[in-house]
C-alpha cells in the first residue's frame, strides 16, 4: 500500500546486522503511560511505531487517532477503503511520510476491542516476532483505547528480546 505521489524511501535505509540487534542489557521495561498527546508523538524516540487496531473501534483512538490527524486522515481512509481492517492476523506496514519522526508504523489488527486485554500476551508474541523481522532496535508500543498498563502488564510476562526492544509503552487515553 503506497500514498499516491510520494516517493518509496524503503529502500534508502541501510541496517548493519549489529543494527538488527535488540540490547541485551535492557531487561528492565519501559515507564507507562507516556500520554496519547501530539507532543509525545513528536517526541518519539524509536524506528518503529506499533499501533494495536481493533476492527470495531472507530474513529481510531489513543496514539492511532493522532497519528491519523497527523497524516491527514490517511489511516480512516484506509479503514473506510477496507484496506485495513483490524481483524485478527493483520499486520500493515506503512510510514508516516515525514509527519512525524518514526520512519515506519505497524498496525496490528486485534479483532473485537473487548477481547484485547485478554488477547494480549498472544498480541505482543506476534508484535516481538514483527519487530526482530523488520529489525527494529527500539519500538513503541500502543493501542487505541488499550491503557498502557494492559500492555505493560503482558509485557513484563513476553520474552528478553521483545522486552529490549520495546522502551516506550503508549497510553491509550489522551492526556
Amino acid at each position: 500500500m503506497s500514498r499516491p505521489g510520494r516517493k518509496d524511501r524503503s529502500t534508502t535505509a541501510t541496517a548493519t546486522p549489529a543494527a538488527a540487534e535488540p540490547r541485551a542489557h535492557a531487561a528492565h521495561l519501559p515507564p507507562v503511560g507516556t500520554p496519547a498527546t501530539l507532543p509525545a508523538l513528536d517526541g518519539l524516540d524509536v524506528d518503529t511505531l506499533v499501533l494495536l487496531c481493533a476492527e470495531d473501534e472507530r474513529p481510531l483512538q489513543g496514539m492511532a487517532g493522532l497519528l491519523d490527524w497527523r497524516m491527514c486522515g490517511w489511516l480512516s481512509a484506509q479503514l473506510a477503503q477496507g484496506a485495513v481492517t483490524g481483524k485478527p492476523g493483520e499486520h500493515v506496514l506503512t510510514w508516516p511520510a515525514g509527519r512525524v519522526a518514526v520512519p515506519r508504523v505497524i498496525l496490528v489488527g486485534t479483532g473485537p476491542g473487548a477481547q484485547v486485554a485478554a488477547r494480549m500476551d498472544a498480541l505482543l508474541v506476534k508484535v516481538g516476532l514483527l519487530l526482530a523481522n523488520a529489525g527494529c532496535r527500539r519500538a513503541a508500543v500502543g493501542g487505541g483505547a488499550v491503557p498502557g498498563a494492559v500492555i505493560q502488564e503482558a509485557l513484563g510476562r513476553a520474552d528478553a528480546a521483545l522486552k529490549a526492544r520495546v522502551t516506550v509503552v503508549l497510553d491509550g487515553e489522551p492526556a
